[in-house]
């Protein structure tokens, strides 16, 4: 195993398209580390999509 973002670049090399979620806050456009990372490194086209948030509970 790796550090996410390492791995995750790692299988871009073979991937047509790489698909990261991401936390939804409405108004942010925040990315965590790990995606950040993976935009400027990976040899994929990325595609980030927010998440829905569930109810804690």
């Amino acid at each position: 195993m790796g550090f996410a973002a390492e791995m995750l670049v790692s299988l871009a090399a073979g991937a047509q398209l790489l698909v990261l979620g991401r936390s939804s806050r409405t108004g942010s456009r925040y990315v965590g580390h790990v995606v950040h990372s993976t935009l400027h490194f990976a040899n994929a086209p990325v595609a980030v999509v927010p998440t829905k948030e569930t109810p804690a509970g």
